[in-house]
């Protein structure tokens, strides 16, 4: 009867967030917008062949405009524009949501031990965090990749570490606010352990702000990531990603602008639709913030 009842809660509280969240007509739009880029970037296979329309290079086939065979046009070396845009998304997805879930769960475990426990090993941990907070991240990260080497494993690994402290600090402002809460205080005078306490009872009223803190952060990752494409330390040509896209038709605007504007209009279109989502998720949550 218990697992029935604690079941038709968490149902009854999911109805509430998704009617909550209905009520957001740009939240839904950007998570419809976000959904369809991730579809197209997961099925890209299927509408196109990756070595023939997005790395071979033709020379017939230089600056063609929108067509039957190319809706999008083709680039400098004649490869289909629209290919490379939803190839390109697949790779930015996969570097953006890599470096969310890296810096995220470092920072949400550093967070939450110094948050917890207090005392010295906060002050310890909260100033290594202050340590990397004092360099910008993006400079971190191009620092980063620039001793490792320009590749996207390296990209990932430098946009992870930049993203943990902030990550850390959000987490322990959270624990820190819960700490001290009557529910909390009964819970240890009965005896419970401390991991007991972090994980069933601090842990689920944090859970929601740390989806949306996420899910914020994967504009910022999105740009980040083809910012650092863009000037060579990213994803190297020729494979498709909209930094290096932007990079590599940065010499041709003048005369072809649909090189240049094609992927920053993917960059805006994703990270646009990523944040309209992401604050209405917040709202849903957590309507106080609202």
């Amino acid at each position: 009867m218990r697992r029935k009842g604690g079941s038709a809660g968490n149902e009854n509280q999911f109805v509430d967030i998704w009617r909550r969240f209905k009520r957001n007509k740009a939240a839904v739009v950007g998570l419809v917008v976000f959904m369809f880029i991730v579809l197209m970037a997961l099925s890209a296979d299927l509408f196109f062949n990756y070595e023939e329309d997005v790395i071979k290079q033709n020379a017939m086939e230089r600056f063609q405009g929108p067509s039957a065979e190319h809706l999008l046009g083709t680039d400098q070396y004649g490869r289909d524009m629209l290919a490379r845009i939803v190839y390109g998304a697949r790779m930015s997805l996969l570097i953006s949501l890599s470096v969310t879930v890296l810096g995220t769960i470092p920072g949400l475990v550093i967070g939450f031990v110094a948050g917890y426990f207090g005392g010295k090993l906060d002050s310890v941990l909260m100033r290594i965090c202050d340590m990397f907070m004092a360099i910008p991240a993006l400079l971190m990260a191009i620092t980063i990749v620039a001793a490792l080497g320009p590749s996207v494993t390296n990209l990932i690994i430098a946009l992870s570490i930049s993203g943990v402290p902030s990550t850390a600090r959000f987490t322990r402002s959270m624990v820190l606010r819960l700490r001290g809460e009557e529910f909390i205080e009964s819970a240890r005078a009965v005896g419970t352990g401390d991991l007991r306490i972090m994980y069933k009872h601090i842990f689920p009223n944090i859970v929601s702000l740390t989806i949306v803190n996420a899910t914020l952060s994967l504009g910022s990752m999105i740009l980040a990531s083809a910012g650092l494409s863009f000037i060579g330390l990213g994803v190297q040509p020729p494979t498709p990603e909209w930094g290096t896209m932007l990079s590599n038709a940065r010499n041709y605007f003048t005369d072809h602008p649909a090189l240049l504007l094609l992927p920053g209009a993917a960059i805006l279109i994703t990270v646009l639709s990523v944040n309209l989502f992401g604050d209405g998720l917040r709202d849903a949550l957590d309507p106080k913030m609202k």
